[in-house]
């Protein structure tokens, strides 16, 4: 009876294994598109028309909302490539697939461990100054919530959100109550900032408008005063066109802690609370 029984638990613990690995880290059926991160409803439309599309079929995703699909190729092989390279057309991103043919395959370790640079020392250290992904973001000059000055480079050591907005933008209006989400999940989190600025009005007008509509998040006063400031203040005195940096109102960056690009959004994002686990993925990748 011991023999038969240890024999019985090991074939129990056989098949445990073998079905743990079989099963894909996001488990989701296929026709749930509402499991996909990031896409909005337009996304998830165009999902539901891939899960009838011929065989073979190939549906990517990327971070910020992402996605492409193909259907009918010569082989299952060359279908995931040209889904992918499609993907790629739209993003910096890395893509990744969701789902082919009538199988989800979406991993969730590869989709938090793709947001982040991998670069080496010297690589960051002579990264160039842009917007780009892998790019030094631009050290602007602000004043802080407690109304102290700050350049953008003190918060070097943790990942940045940082979000240009205005009252005055319907889209910026629209996503504040997702970015409200999004902010009350890591507020509480000091590894983390959080950094909204204004753009082409005063910073009293914004919180004017917040707390009417009893939103609380950082302000990060950006000098502007009214429609006619078109500039940000950087940090050596320059000024710098607010377009090259809000090429939209609104318009997001995520930073690593080496103050580099990792995400950037320009117009509203959907979904911002499904960020937090790909922000808090970049708090251990430590400064360089």
């Amino acid at each position: 009876m011991i023999k038969q029984s240890y024999l019985f638990s090991f074939a129990v613990m056989l098949v445990i294994m073998l079905a743990n690995l079989s099963v894909p880290s996001h488990a989701a059926s296929l026709g749930d598109g509402n499991q996909i991160p990031h896409i909005g409803d337009a996304g998830r439309a165009d999902y539901l028309k891939f899960t009838s599309a011929p065989l073979p079929r190939a549906f990517a995703i990327a971070p910020g909302g992402v996605w492409a699909w193909v259907s009918g190729g010569d082989t299952k092989e060359l279908t995931e490539l040209d889904a992918l390279n499609s993907c790629r057309q739209y993003t910096e991103q890395t893509c990744q697939l969701y789902a082919v043919d009538d199988q989800v395959v979406f991993d969730e370790t590869q989709w938090t461990s793709s947001w982040r640079l991998h670069l080496d020392g010297n690589a960051v250290a002579n990264a160039p100054v842009g917007i780009g992904r892998a790019q030094r973001f631009p050290d602007l000059a602000l004043t802080s919530p407690n109304n102290r000055p700050i350049m953008l480079s003190d918060l070097r050591g943790k990942p940045v959100f940082l979000h240009f907005w205005g009252s005055w933008c319907p889209p910026c209006q629209t996503e504040f109550a997702d970015l409200q989400k999004l902010y009350n999940a890591i507020k509480n989190d000091d590894a983390i900032s959080f950094v909204l600025v204004q753009g082409r009005e005063s910073i009293e007008k914004s919180q004017r408008w917040m707390e009417k509509r009893k939103f609380v998040m950082p302000l990060y006063d950006s000098g502007h005063k009214g429609r006619g400031d078109k500039s940000f203040r950087l940090a050596n005195g320059t000024l710098l066109a607010d377009r090259r940096l809000a090429l939209a109102y609104p318009t997001t960056y995520i930073l690593d802690a080496n103050g580099l690009v990792v995400f950037h959004q320009s117009g509203a994002g959907e979904q911002w609370a499904q960020y937090e686990n790909l922000i808090r993925h970049l708090t251990d990748s430590g400064i360089q």
